[in-house]
């Protein structure tokens, strides 16, 4: 026999369902405030339902609720919903949000992105403060915010390089490159032979968004630049220019660079060329090297379809070390390996968090969750004990 409160969800659930099925038709009949009963409901999945299915609701209260929400609790759904509402409304809220929760890097990832949506030029400030974040997932979201933005973007971002310091200047560089405005090739051409390597580096990842004859060859000479990181940027933008003519230089690079970071870049980016050698050779290396500088390229065994991508990525799982573990567990994620379930969940206990670790665990929850394995989402909750909110997030992600 179901219990009150069992029946009372699987009630609330079968609702929600069914107005998320005949919303179509019903248009503006519900009202928002039709949806607050669902909204203080204690389970956190039947919050989400009810806010998703609120989001899709043509009714001029539902973004007023939505955000009233937001400013009550950072959740990234909420960030996500209000993008896809695209009522401009949300923008302050948002920025106001993203502020008062610096702790909170995923709500400020999806707060990031949602603002990129959005497409206001009152988020530019904001956005272009955050591409030098800390947290380097929130500087990529910034980056990608503002090429959603936009050539607009580019006034206040010009204005801002000009004042700003070294440090700032190469990723305004970079996300300037981003927005796809042409008038911006002069500036970052000149910058690629600036003194500084920050510049540089910035300049020659803006250049990889254009395709222009002068551009091929001004990143191609960037790879003789005597900094490692400015090389590392210039095989990103060649490989962003989708031009042909970059496969045989970034074979040379990817064999005879004097770094290694650059080399297992170059390997990474010659593979999206879907070049069978490049792919043998990522093979080769991700089951013999023992650098942690190649573990990146354990992202690129596992979207390759090839029968040798399980048995080479359950092999680093069981190595000491981090990062090869970080990379490992991102790709059997990918493959849904249901068979590395058990060594997976090992990496929830830790006896001390660092930004390394925290990383694991969180990659480990979340492929957990992804693979969709009874058994290890059971551990996984039993390991966690009373982390309430990290339990509840892997319910989330498993449906259950």
């Amino acid at each position: 026999m179901l219990s009150k409160c069992n029946s009372y969800y699987i009630s609330v659930m079968i609702i929600i369902t069914s107005l998320a099925l005949v919303l179509p038709a019903v248009g503006a009949t519900l009202s928002g405030k039709d949806f607050n009963p669902g909204l203080e409901y204690p389970d956190v999945a039947v919050q989400q339902q009810v806010m998703t299915v609120l989001a899709s609701l043509d009714s001029e209260d539902a973004t007023d609720i939505l955000i009233q929400r937001l400013k009550q609790y950072h959740e990234p759904i909420l960030a996500e919903l209000l993008a896809e509402r695209g009522d401009q409304r949300a923008v302050l809220p948002l920025i106001e949000s993203f502020n008062a929760s610096p702790g909170a890097d995923s709500f400020r990832i999806a707060a990031m992105q949602a603002l990129g949506l959005l497409q206001d030029s009152a988020a530019i400030d904001l956005i272009g403060s955050r591409l030098t974040d800390n947290n380097p997932e929130v500087s990529l979201a910034a980056l990608e915010a503002i090429t959603e933005i936009g050539p607009i973007a580019n006034k206040k971002l010009l204005k801002n390089y000009k004042m700003g310091s070294s440090i700032w200047r190469g990723p305004y560089l970079q996300a300037m490159g981003g927005t796809c405005d042409p008038t911006i090739i002069d500036i970052l051409l000149k910058d690629l032979k600036d003194p500084d390597p920050g510049m540089r580096a910035g300049a020659a990842y803006g250049l990889g968004y254009f395709a222009e004859p002068r551009i091929f060859e001004a990143l191609t000479s960037a790879l003789q630049d005597t900094n490692e990181n400015v090389r590392f940027r210039a095989i990103i933008a060649l490989g962003n220019t989708w031009d042909t003519r970059a496969v045989p230089i970034l074979i040379g690079a990817s064999k005879n660079d004097p770094s290694k970071r650059v080399m297992a870049k170059a390997l990474y980016v010659w593979e999206q060329y879907h070049d069978i050698d490049a792919k043998n050779r990522i093979f080769d290396m991700a089951d013999t090297s023992f650098d942690p500088i190649f573990s990146q390229l354990l992202s690129s065994v596992a979207k390759i379809n090839d029968p040798r991508s399980l048995p080479i990525l359950r092999k680093k799982l069981e190595e000491n070390t981090l990062i090869y573990q970080y990379g490992a567990v991102i790709g059997l994620d990918k493959l849904r390996d249901n068979g590395s379930v058990s060594k997976i969940s090992s990496f929830i206990n830790v006896a001390k968090l660092d930004r390394n670790t925290q990383r694991l665990r969180s990659a480990a929850i979340t492929a957990l969750g992804n693979i969709g394995d009874r058994k290890g989402t059971d551990s996984l909750l039993e390991a966690l004990g009373n982390e309430k909110n990290v339990a509840e997030q892997v319910l989330i992600i498993t449906g259950q």
